[in-house]
């Protein structure tokens, strides 16, 4: 089985809806939102989060999708270490893993997006399988576009603006909505 790691609940959809739709991997999205709560966001807690992810990996993968939380807290700092743990200690003992799909370790990338980057190395290595990385965006905003544009497909697409939509809480947030109405492309790194 491949995995796909998403640092957060929308990360799998937003730059991974057409890996995801292709591949068929085990999804696992390594941290729990708290920080929005924090911010005043009271509907992103948790518990919706994951129902939104899980409810968009419903729509790419069909009702059996095998979606995964790593239940780190959003709002905490941690090792790279433990974020590999994390990550590992979602597989059970009889699954092997061939692949991984992770965040590539950006220059200016979101900070847990880099570290989930880091801890995928970490297990890559010592798991002795390939890795493949997906661009997130950067902390001022933009997407790092290389030469690899992951392939669309317009079932691929309706799906993707399909999943999308699952995630009511970031799209009612207008610093977020950029992220769910402009650009559909997905790139390797």
């Amino acid at each position: 089985m491949k995995i796909f790691l998403a640092p957060h609940n929308d990360d799998e959809t937003l730059f991974g809806a057409f890996t995801i739709q292709k591949e068929h991997p085990v999804v696992i999205v390594v941290y729990d939102s708290y920080a929005q709560v924090h911010r005043g966001a009271s509907w992103c807690d948790a518990a919706s989060r994951r129902a939104e992810s899980i409810a968009a990996l419903r729509i790419l993968l069909g009702p059996c999708a095998d979606v995964r939380f790593g239940a780190l807290r959003d709002d905490e700092v941690y090792a790279v270490d433990v974020v590999a743990s994390r990550i590992a200690s979602q597989l059970r003992s009889d699954e092997r893993c061939e692949g991984v799909f992770a965040p590539g370790d950006e220059d200016g990338g979101h900070p847990q997006h880099n570290l989930v980057a880091a801890a995928a190395l970490t297990l890559v290595l010592q798991w002795k399988v390939p890795l493949i990385r997906y661009s997130t965006y950067t902390t001022q905003g933009g997407r790092t576009r290389t030469a690899q544009v992951v392939p669309m497909t317009p079932i691929g697409i309706m799906s993707k603006l399909r999943a999308l939509a699952c995630y009511e809480s970031q799209i009612i947030i207008e610093t977020c909505r950029q992220f769910f109405t402009q650009d559909l492309s997905e790139y390797y790194l």
